[in-house]
């Protein structure tokens, strides 16, 4: 296996310390502009909310839905993100994967 070049440190900005691994130091001023503002995220989901009409959503939902049934795990597990609770406790079950649904589906049961 071929070792790794030693690259060479990049110029620091003011104000900004970093150890030998090249990991900000506590107290480093930040570098980043950080979270978006809950506003900033309230317009943007705002615009989302506009753009993807209750039409252009079922046709998404749709796709999904063939495509997780071809095999996509992505569409599988966004779906199954939607539509199954997280179990707060383990669950066994016995039987077809429609039994499993069920089973995860209520939750209290």
């Amino acid at each position: 296996m071929p070792s790794k070049k030693p690259q060479e440190p990049k110029p620091q900005k003011p104000g900004v310390m970093r150890d030998a691994h090249g990991r900000l130091l506590p107290g480093t001023a930040g570098i980043s502009p950080g979270r978006p503002t809950r506003e900033r995220e309230q317009e943007l989901l705002g615009i989302m909310r506009e753009e993807v009409t209750p039409v252009l959503w079922r046709q998404i939902t749709r796709r999904a839905i063939v495509d997780a049934a071809a095999g996509d795990s992505a569409s599988r597990a966004w779906l199954s993100k939607y539509l199954l609770p997280t179990p707060t406790q383990p669950v066994a079950v016995e039987g077809t994967l429609a039994d499993l649904i069920t089973a995860l589906s209520r939750p209290d049961a």
